[in-house]
């Protein structure tokens, strides 16, 4: 998957991490899991998106893409959220995204933070053909974080696609502390 493709993905799943004593929560990422990769509009070979342990409590996300193609105009982003129960998640925890990439700018929690964070343009409709990335990153608005969420393991499942033309789909799994 490309940086712009995963980016997409990503910033409409991933949510946060962070030990910042300003807020209550403290979210760490633990592992992620790209699913699917359009190798037309995504260089397959040279994608990541990963995480970075920095100790038992923080960790940070990579991600290196090459967008080979543009994205058709109304490709959408999807992304939903899932708790931890009984070996599995399965739990619906009521946080859907479902939003164009020509919308971005108005999610300012979760999709536009990671989206920059990998150089992308929030005003325009998906990336343009290049190379999108960052080393090290926390694709969080922490102003917009609620003050309480229940602590637990939750996987977010983010896809780009359009219609049914799947560019890149990729599960993000954190654990609230």
């Amino acid at each position: 998957m490309s940086l712009s493709t995963i980016g997409h993905v990503l910033l409409a799943l991933v949510l946060i991490n962070t030990t910042d004593q300003s807020y209550a929560i403290v979210i760490k990422f633990e592992d992620v899991d790209v699913t699917y990769v359009n190798g037309e509009f995504v260089d397959e070979n040279t994608f990541d998106i990963s995480v970075n342990y920095i100790n038992a409590t923080y960790s940070t996300l990579r991600c290196k893409a090459d967008v080979l193609k543009k994205f058709p105009e109304d490709t959408r982003i999807i992304a939903k959220l899932y708790g931890y129960a009984f070996g599995n998640y399965r739990v619906p925890m009521g946080l859907n995204v479902n939003t164009s990439t020509c919308d971005l700018k108005t999610k300012t929690m979760f999709m536009a933070p990671f989206i920059t964070a990998i150089g992308g343009d929030l005003d325009k409709c998906g990336p343009d053909v290049g190379e999108y990335g960052n080393e090290s990153f926390i694709p969080i608005n922490f102003s917009k974080l609620p003050s309480v969420f229940p602590a637990n393991k939750y996987l977010i499942d983010v896809e780009v696609s359009n219609n049914d033309l799947k560019i890149v789909q990729a599960q993000f799994f954190i654990n609230l502390l």
